[in-house]
């Protein structure tokens, strides 16, 4: 009952679609999960308002964004090689470039769901933030998650792994990813 879509075909996929045109009828789904995805859409509120209209009450909408803590902003300047940038101080949620990929602003998550959450739930009353958690994924760098190439040998990975688990009282100053989820509630919620 799983549908993996993204924005370009490719064989992983079984549907390639835009996310601010959904294209599933109105409150049919359970469940939405999207990985690396909000900071790529060029108008985000549309894709929220999409998610807002395709899912049903009790639905989850479960996004896995960049944080925008010094660490993620550090990384993204030395490392990213696909034109990301962090620019917490935009007024608008919207991306500025001109195809899949491009110009992604890895602050936007942290902009509307902490920095700008009243907003957020004003635009969208339906949309209930349920949980924000903030995960140190330094494995995910080290091990060449941006750049397709590992920073570290294999065996250290456990190690990498640790220091994770004993950063995580600190994850929300430096943690590397930004997790929320949000519940869709009906209207007598």
């Amino acid at each position: 009952e799983v549908i993996k879509t993204d924005i370009v075909p490719h064989s992983g996929v079984q549907l390639a679609c835009d996310g601010e045109k959904l294209p599933f009828p109105d409150g049919s789904l359970r469940a939405l999960f999207m990985i690396g995805v909000l900071h790529h859409v060029r108008e985000t509120a549309r894709l929220l308002a999409e998610a807002d209209r395709c899912l049903a009450d009790g639905a989850r909408l479960v996004l896995i964004e960049p944080s925008n803590s010094w660490p993620q902003r550090f990384l993204t300047r030395k490392f990213s090689v696909i034109g990301e940038f962090s620019d917490n101080t935009v007024t608008e949620w919207r991306n500025e470039g001109n195809g899949p990929l491009t110009s992604a602003n890895l602050a936007l998550s942290w902009v509307i769901f902490v920095r700008d959450r009243r907003r957020f739930e004003e635009r969208f009353p339906s949309l209930r933030i349920r949980d924000m958690r903030w995960q140190l994924w330094l494995a995910f760098y080290l091990s060449g998650g941006m750049t397709y190439r590992s920073f570290v040998p294999a065996c250290l990975l456990p190690a990498v792994r640790w220091l994770e688990e004993f950063g995580a009282p600190l994850a929300r100053w430096i943690g590397t990813e930004l997790i929320v989820e949000i519940e869709k509630v009906g209207a007598s919620s």
